[in-house]
């Protein structure tokens, strides 16, 4: 089965309403993610990044605002993109909303994707729930996936794992 990395918000500036809550998580859970970007390059898997546009109109201005600004620039900077590694620009809490996200990867012939990134309990959440509608395999890593509210990240990783039958793997309890 043909799998791929699928990072959602993982280029943040932090610098938003929750943005403190949600960068101590990303801290926590940053060497997971990094371990799991990793291991997914060295694999050979197609990586990609889905991010929120904010107010940007081209995806190299949100890498280099989130590297070289956010407040967390270093961590950031550390699963960036790499060369030929696309990243999409969404408006909405899915990937899948309003974005090419589908058709790429099912050009890239992707059959599962491994999901992990910002807030778990948000856009992780909605772009896992959109990916099995659209008929992938879906896994979330949320020990690769930060939050901004510990319960609200609880009751959505029961409910794609129990409801939705979906793959969650927890190795931060």
């Amino acid at each position: 089965m043909t799998e791929a990395l699928l990072l959602v918000d993982v280029l943040k500036d932090f610098r938003h309403e929750d943005g403190d809550a949600l960068l101590e998580s990303y801290r926590r859970r940053h060497p997971a993610l990094v371990s799991l970007l990793s291991e997914a390059r060295s694999r050979g898997l197609p990586v990609v990044y889905a991010n929120d546009r904010g107010e940007h109109v081209r995806a190299e201005d949100v890498v280099r605002e989130a590297t070289e600004a956010g407040k967390a620039r270093e961590l950031v900077a550390e699963v960036a993109p790499v060369e030929g590694e696309p990243v999409l620009l969404k408006d909405a809490y899915s990937a899948f909303a309003g974005t090419e996200l589908r058709s790429l990867l099912t050009e890239l012939g992707v059959e599962k994707v491994v999901v992990a990134g910002t807030a778990t309990e948000m856009c992780v959440f909605q772009t896992s729930l959109d990916a099995q509608r659209a008929g992938f395999e879906v896994s979330v890593r949320a020990d690769a996936s930060a939050s901004v509210d510990e319960e609200n990240e609880r009751l959505a990783l029961v409910y794609l794992e129990r409801v939705l039958g979906v793959e969650v793997r927890r190795t931060f309890e």
